[in-house]
């Protein structure tokens, strides 16, 4: 599969602010998972992976809800997980076949 510039920019667009990955990276990931969509949520992933141990901290009047980070990188999976499942061809039923006739 050929990932255009375009896919790139638009991958760039919605995976975490916090991922420093290079083009030739990117590309790799988007061939991986198939879509821009797969590759979202492969990267969504890999930061919920990274916040998942944050925890709330309150200190002197100061609160910092770090747990957060973590249910807002959950819920970007989800998302681009279902936007990726969409992509994909629903098959349903079994294949059906008949008789060949010859004459």
């Amino acid at each position: 599969m050929a990932v255009s510039a375009e896919q790139i920019a638009r991958l760039r667009r919605v995976m975490p602010s916090t991922t420093t990955k290079t083009d030739s990276e990117l590309t790799t990931i988007i061939e991986d998972e198939g879509s821009v969509e797969g590759a979202a949520a492969a990267l969504w992933e890999e930061r919920a992976s990274e916040v998942a141990g944050l925890v709330d901290v309150e200190e002197a009047g100061s609160k910092r809800s770090m747990s957060q980070l973590s249910k807002g990188a959950t819920q970007q999976v989800t998302y681009w997980r279902s936007a990726a499942q969409a992509l994909v061809p629903e098959v349903s039923g079994r294949p059906r076949t008949r008789l060949i006739s010859r004459s």
